[in-house]
């Protein structure tokens, strides 16, 4: 959630689990009210799998799924980059099951 804490906005996240972090771009997060240089904390810089380095800053995302609000990082990325969802708080709340022969994903409350 952005700003106004009381407006919802839909976001659509590729789910990786192969990523530790939640991701997504300053200009997605602008898009929901996160201001990339209102973030308190230092730039940080890591590596993707793909063995590039990403620069952003860490923050908590609220995030309402079903009938669970909860509060996750997401490192806010300076670049393009696609909306990521990691496992690192998601994955802690959520038995997350893949049912690749029905491309689905199961998501239920662990």
């Amino acid at each position: 959630m952005g700003k106004n804490k009381d407006s919802l906005h839909f976001v659509d996240f590729l789910v990786d689990t192969g990523a530790d972090y939640t991701m997504m771009s300053k200009f997605d997060a602008a898009a929901i009210g996160i201001d990339y240089e209102e973030i308190k904390g230092k730039e940080i810089v890591f590596e993707a799998a793909n063995m590039t380095s990403i620069r952003g800053k860490e923050t908590r995302l609220i995030m309402n799924l079903r009938d669970s609000v909860f509060s996750i990082p997401v490192i806010i990325t300076k670049g393009e980059n696609e909306r990521v969802l990691g496992r690192i708080g998601f994955f802690d709340k959520f038995d997350v099951t893949f049912k690749q022969k029905r491309g689905m994903i199961i998501i239920e409350e662990g």
